[in-house]
């Protein structure tokens, strides 16, 4: 059932790993493009990267994650990074990210470490990027 949720979600996140996505969709699903007056209205931005490795490449992409993590849960405007496993399921993830504002997401997806790590991990398997955002009220 969450796997149907997952992948039934997927908008484009940061700039380096829109292609991982195949779809523009809402949370309802609907296609669509989050415009600039959104972005702009967020209270916050949550990213779930989802990243399904085979056993052989577990252990390389679960260091390169570890890596791009701990780089950056130090980004400015960095509110969560985290990344949790499947009890079910060995070698399925998911990156939890949430940011302050888009310009955080921006600049984070620009930064040194994500340019470097993020291709290396898709080169293991793809990620799918979901977006959510909290709009201000």
């Amino acid at each position: 059932m969450v796997k149907n949720l997952l992948l039934g979600i997927c908008l484009t996140g940061g700039a380096a790993i829109a292609g991982a996505c195949s779809a523009n969709a809402d949370k309802s699903g609907n296609d669509s493009t989050a415009d600039t007056q959104s972005e702009q209205t967020a209270a916050y931005i949550r990213l779930n990267c989802v990243y399904n490795v085979d056993n052989e490449h577990a252990a390389d992409a679960t260091a390169l994650a570890r890596q791009l993590i701990e780089a950056s849960q130090t980004d400015d405007g960095e509110i969560e990074y985290d990344m949790y496993e499947s009890a079910t399921r060995p070698g399925h993830f998911i990156i939890y990210e949430t940011w302050k504002d888009q310009p955080s997401l921006d600049t984070h997806s620009a930064s040194s470490h994500f340019t470097t790590i993020v291709p290396q991990m898709q080169a293991i398997a793809p990620l799918t990027v979901e977006r959510f955002e909290k709009k201000r009220s």
